[in-house]
């Protein structure tokens, strides 16, 4: 049975691939030629054609005996194309510029994407180094020959963008232009600083009411009695906004005026009593606390148009001859 279907995938993986020879050249771009093989190698073709198999079997029957699926094939190609020439031209603009990427700089962004990966995942190194042996990588200093090879020539596709962008930078008067026409990304809504005291049963929760009403001390009534996460700080859940609790906590919680406490509030957690300490109006961030985060985006932004408009001026002087 597995002769089977292994025999199925290889008769559809062979069909999908494009009828003219492997060697065939589709596109030539600035002199060097791009093969068809080539194409197919850099696209995942193979890859693509066994996903599609394995997910529907019989769109991919279409797709792969019918003219107009051979054609929504080219064109996927045609696109894979495209982007694969932008590569090239950028790989030859990193060879006429003399940029190497040494040893120590393929190490140097190695440990960084690995410190990402580690940190995004909250993973120490043994861990991840286990989770990558079940990968098939023998070690860490595996993953890290496999990860150079893989991407070196995107490593030093970044250091050409660092080249080309480094002399962008954002005037203190396009931050405050930026900051004046967007008011609305500065506003903050109102927020409300509150505690309380979940229980789990009305009687219990009117019982410690009385006691607060009597001059109990708030914190010290949660901290004894609430059957809450936060009971040990004193019921404290901090400033919180609309849209982050249950709607019937909500509801009370902004009604209610600073150093006041509620009535009982039911909801499916139980019956709370809630107290608020301090609440915030809505307002508009101050620009001297806004500024730093509209520079870093601004430039960033600026970075990215320098960029793009260098590859696109790329592409638009190059020779290229298309053949596909």
């Amino acid at each position: 049975m597995m002769k089977k279907v292994v025999f199925l995938v290889f008769l559809v993986v062979c069909f999908a691939l494009p009828v003219m020879a492997d060697d065939a050249v589709v596109a030539v771009v600035q002199g060097q030629e791009i093969t068809a093989d080539e194409l197919d190698s850099n696209a995942n073709i193979s890859q693509l054609v066994m996903q599609i198999y394995q997910m529907d079997q019989q769109f991919a029957s279409l797709l792969f005996s019918t003219e107009s699926g051979q054609d929504l094939l080219n064109e996927y190609r045609k696109a894979k194309l495209d982007e694969y020439i932008y590569q090239i031209l950028l790989n030859q603009e990193v060879e006429q510029r003399g940029i190497i990427l040494t040893k120590e700089d393929q190490l140097a962004m190695f440990r960084e994407q690995l410190g990402t990966v580690i940190k995004q995942n909250n993973l120490t190194e043994d861990q991840l180094t286990s989770i990558l042996q079940q990968q098939g990588f023998e070690s860490l200093d595996d993953y890290q020959e496999f990860f150079l090879e893989q991407n070196g020539g995107m490593m030093a596709i970044g250091l050409l963008r660092d080249e080309i962008v480094k002399d962008a930078a954002i005037e203190d008067s396009e931050v405050q232009e930026y900051y004046l026409n967007n008011q609305t990304y500065f506003q903050k809504d109102k927020q409300v600083h509150a505690r309380h005291i979940l229980l789990p049963t009305r009687e219990q929760a009117e019982e410690v009411l009385a006691k607060i009403k009597d001059g109990a001390d708030f914190a010290e009534m949660a901290k004894e009695y609430s059957t809450g996460p936060t009971g040990p700080d004193g019921g404290d859940l901090g400033f919180f906004g609309k849209g982050q609790m249950v709607a019937e906590f909500e509801e009370a919680a902004f009604a209610m005026q600073a150093g006041e406490v509620s009535d009982i509030v039911q909801t499916d957690y139980g019956f709370h009593i809630i107290k608020v300490d301090e609440i915030q109006p809505e307002s508009i961030v101050p620009f001297e606390e806004a500024k730093d985060q509209i520079k870093t985006g601004l430039l960033e932004q600026k970075r990215d148009d320098i960029w793009n408009q260098f590859v696109n001026d790329l592409k638009t002087n190059a020779e290229i001859e298309i053949r596909l």
